[in-house]
Order: structure tokens, then sequence, then C-alpha cells
């Protein structure tokens, strides 16, 4: 037993060696578990310990677990050279982190049965759930990271230009998480954005509706288009919409939803009154057509502008020969 506790030793040494200490950073976003462990319950209050994945005296098999990491359940855990067992949140830059550092992959991962496990600890479990902030968090930068990394690579590969702020201005954003709708004054749904960037899905993989972006449609009134930046927007500036958006690269896509008609209204008083001045608007550019046709657009985005002043100042006055003053 002797014999098999000293080559034990010595392939933990040689395996230790090539092991580099890891930044202090990379160790606040785990806890060390003591050597008496952490006391927990899970949502069904059965209690449990979780333990030291090595202590002292150790030696079988003590080459698999010291220099090791594992992940389990949204949960991480690692064995230092020193013996040390933490644990924590799992994140992709801790486990980067440890491969550079010469950890391999293999060991138990305590606290990640998956039944919403508490420490009884208060202030160890207030930690806990601080790191568990933290880690959702840099995810949910990392995913706009790499939601934006591939939006700009579609719009370069299309050739899309930049709209122009005038423009924006007589649109309205539709959110991922979507805003209500109401229909002959009844809530009737929500329109959302076509993407969201939070959602994991999107990227390294053929989404349905990435041809979405760079482009537009029309229908009951509305134009819809998804931007080079993938948001999602709507306007009632038809022919005048589709005028920016083909000189900026956008295309029609016939099959893409318009998302709302001239029988759906926003929930929000201040969308809804927003939005109603902007059909206000188009309707009168529509009745006045050809005085509208053959302007510049230039002169097309000093409308634009005169619409969102307008909107912002109730008390304007239309006149389709000088726009809107007082």
């Amino acid at each position: 037993m002797d014999d098999y506790k000293t080559r034990m030793e010595k392939v933990v040494e040689q395996k230790t060696r090539s092991i580099k200490e890891l930044p202090e950073e990379i160790l606040e976003m785990f806890i060390e578990i003591p050597e008496e462990g952490l006391k927990y319950h899970d949502f069904m209050n059965n209690e449990g310990i979780a333990k030291p994945l090595i202590k002292e005296g150790d030696y079988v098999n003590i080459h698999r677990i010291i220099g090791n990491y594992g992940t389990n359940n949204g949960m991480m855990s690692f064995v230092t050279p020193d013996r040390k067992t933490y644990v924590g949140p799992l994140r992709s830059d801790a486990v980067e982190a440890l491969k550079d550092a010469g950890y391999e992959e293999g060991l138990t991962v305590p606290l990640s049965a998956g039944r919403d496990e508490k420490l009884d600890d208060p202030e160890m479990e207030a930690k806990m759930q601080f790191l568990k902030i933290q880690r959702d968090e840099y995810m949910a930068k990392a995913q706009i990271e790499k939601f934006t990394q591939e939006v700009a690579d579609i719009a370069t590969a299309k050739g899309l230009a930049e709209l122009p702020k005038e423009f924006y201005g007589v649109c309205q954003q539709i959110t991922p998480k979507g805003l209500k709708t109401k229909r002959l004054g009844k809530e009737s749904s929500k329109v959302k954005a076509f993407f969201d960037p939070l959602d994991k899905g999107f990227v390294n993989q053929r989404h349905p509706m990435k041809d979405y972006i760079g482009s537009y449609n029309y229908n009951g009134g509305t134009t819809v288009f998804v931007d080079m930046n993938g948001e999602t927007w709507i306007t009632p500036f038809h022919h005048d919409a589709a005028k920016f958006l083909e000189a900026a690269g956008y295309k029609r896509n016939i099959n893409m939803p318009a998302l709302m008609d001239n029988m759906d209204e926003f929930a929000d008083e201040e969308i809804s009154e927003r939005y109603e001045n902007l059909r206000a608007n188009s309707k009168i550019r529509e009745e006045e057509k050809s005085r509208f046709e053959n302007l510049s657009p230039e002169r097309h985005l000093e409308d634009f502008a005169k619409a969102v002043e307008y909107m912002e100042n109730p008390d304007l006055e239309y006149s389709p020969n000088l726009g809107y003053r007082l």
C-alpha cells in the first residue's frame, strides 16, 4: 500500500509541475469548500453537506482529482495542486482559464444535482447568488457580442449601408420582449422583434429568419424591416420607406410578416400616440403624393425631421407648402 501511495504522489507531483497558477480573478469566481464542508438544503428540504473532493492524507486515485475540473448542470468545480476544492457557477471563460493552466477535464461537481441547492450559511449563499448573477451577466454579454458579430457579417455580405437617423425618426422599434397591441379598443396580442440578441439558437446555426436582416416588406399600411444591427422596425411610411431601404441595399422579402396593420394600435399610450401621429402624417403624404414624388432624398429627410418635430410639438399645424409651422 505504501508503494501505491508513493507512486500516486509521484504521478501527482509530475502532473502538477506543469499546472500554472490560476489568476486571482478566476479564483474569485468560485467558493472554496472548507474542510468541514458546506451544509445545504434543496427544494424538497433535504439536507446535505458538500465536502472537499480531497483531504489531507488521501492518496487513492488522487491523480484523477488534483489538477482536474468538472462541469454539470450549470455548475463547475476544480481541485488545485495545493488540494483546495472550488465550486461555483459554470463559466466558459473559467473553463478556458483552467484548460490554459493545464487542468484536465473529469471531476465530480458538488451542489450540481439540479435540485436548487441552497447553502445554509447566509453569507456563503449570498456569495453564491452573487457569483451566479455575475455569471449570467457575463454570459449575456458574450452572447450579445456573438450576435452582434454575426449580424455585422451578414450586413457586410449584403452590402448594407447605414440608414439616416431622420428615417429612424419616423419608425418604431419593436423590442425582443415585445409590445402589446390592441384592436378595436381591446388588447389583442403582442408583437415581438424577429431576433433576440440573447437567443443562443441564432449564433452558428441556420436560423430560419436570418435572411430577414437587410430585408423589408409592407402590408396593411405597415412597412417592416430588420436593420444592419439586427433590430426590427416598423413605419407607416410606405413608398418613402421603400426608397430609403432600397438605396441602403435592403431587398423586399414577401415572406416577411408585416407584424401590424391599420387595424392594430399599440396598447402603451405614449407609443400609441407617437405612432398614430406618424400614421396621420403618412396619410397626408399619400394624399399629397404628387407634391413629394420628385423630392430629393435630402428634402425627404428634412420632411421626416419635421414630422418628428410635429410629434414632439402637437401644437404645430401641417401645411403642404411650408411643412410644419406654429
